[in-house]
């Protein structure tokens, strides 16, 4: 019997702006579901596969000296096995005054490669992160790619996924403010766990994002992340994050451009594996509104 074709497609759910609570997202909003109150989005009839996702973001107002951010998860409606698949939007610049233009940075895609049934309803929540808040109204959105992978045997090319056909699941961790004070100090993150299953799994990404709500003259955004665990060998695991750039004067119109930092490892472990995560400034620097979050994505085994 010959091989079917793949077959794909592309959907995307975005937060409604509105008059009703539950479809905006704003600092004090809580949990958001996107689409409105009984957003979803419904696996197309061909799919047996959700191989990923795009996570976008853009912001209403522009407000000096704020840094808005937002994370969110997938919820199966109908029992089909995404969680926990936590995730981090893109994160959005920020500046000393409100005369500019506040870049957002492109879309973060996500493998996911998890079985689905054809009808079932895919739910997702977001949720500004309040450390540095957001007087204005963000706009997250998320666009899935559906196949029908595990029955033509296609899969996402390797440029976007390291291991096609491999389910992944994540978690995030607490938004954190940074110790204020001089440079090189470490700031710790809440701790969370990550569950691999009962039969163990592999640790596959480390990341996060750093952003800063009031960038200095003449000051760099750079820094360390570190992942620590006692729980799994090879950690403590240290990376630089992404970099903002600095600025040439205090009041002007250029913003911090922030990014999500994203390593590959292969990490194995048991059962659960606790984290309790931290973040350094750069040597020389004095900033004291740099704020930070990590994000894990691992491989569940039985």
């Amino acid at each position: 019997m010959a091989q079917q074709a793949q077959a794909i497609s592309f959907k995307t759910l975005k937060a409604i702006g509105g008059l009703e609570a539950d479809e905006i997202i704003t600092l004090n909003a809580g949990l958001v579901r996107l689409g409105g109150a009984n957003g979803y989005m419904e696996v197309p009839m061909y799919a047996d596969t959700l191989l990923g996702i795009w996570a976008h973001n853009s912001i209403e107002i522009v407000t000096a000296q704020e840094d808005p951010q937002c994370w969110g998860y997938l919820e199966s409606a109908d029992g089909m096995s995404l969680k926990p698949f936590e995730f981090l939007f893109p994160p959005m610049g920020a500046c000393l005054i409100t005369t500019f233009s506040q870049n957002a940075t492109p879309g973060e895609y996500y493998p996911i490669n998890a079985p689905v049934r054809p009808g079932s309803r895919i739910i997702v929540y977001a949720q500004a992160l309040a450390a540095a808040g957001s007087t204005g109204v963000l706009h997250p959105s998320i666009t899935f790619w559906f196949s029908n992978s595990r029955e033509s045997g296609d899969w996402a090319p390797t440029s976007l996924d390291s291991r096609p056909g491999v389910q992944r699941y994540r978690k995030v961790g607490a938004y954190t403010a940074t110790v204020t004070g001089a440079a090189n100090a470490w700031a710790a993150e809440a701790a969370y766990q990550v569950g691999l299953g009962a039969g163990g799994g592999i640790i596959t990404e480390l990341g996060g994002v750093r952003t800063c709500t009031t960038p200095t003259a003449a000051t760099p955004g750079l820094g360390i992340f570190r992942f620590n665990s006692d729980d799994v060998p090879l950690f403590p695991q240290d990376f630089a994050c992404n970099a903002y750039g600095s600025l040439l004067g205090g009041l002007n119109g250029v913003d911090a451009i922030h990014t999500i930092t994203r390593r590959q490892c292969h990490v194995e472990g048991e059962s659960v594996v606790l984290f309790h995560n931290e973040y350094q400034q750069g040597a020389g620097l004095t900033l004291t509104t740099d704020h930070f979050i990590t994000m894990i994505e691992f491989i569940r085994g039985a």
